[in-house]
């Protein structure tokens, strides 16, 4: 299921990116990419005042709504 959600961007400036949705298997690097984050930041992504994201809000970012998944992550293409 998670492949049929996999897709390869190309920004207008050319930047080439894989996305896809977040698994279970994201949690480890989700938290070190928000232990990283400005609150600014954490402001806009969660339209909340959160200032850490939790292992119990980590958790939720995987879950899957009415067979969609919610949050995506980019990654690098592999070369062809």
């Amino acid at each position: 299921m998670v492949d049929d959600w996999t897709r390869l961007i190309t920004t207008r400036t050319g930047f080439r990116f894989n996305v896809r949705p977040v698994s279970p298997a994201d949690e480890s690097g989700l938290a070190e990419f928000f232990a990283h984050v400005s609150p600014g930041d954490l402001r806009f992504r969660f339209l909340s005042g959160l200032k850490v994201v939790g292992m119990t809000g980590l958790s939720r970012l995987p879950r899957w709504i009415i067979r969609r998944p919610r949050t995506f992550s980019p990654s690098m293409p592999t070369a062809a």
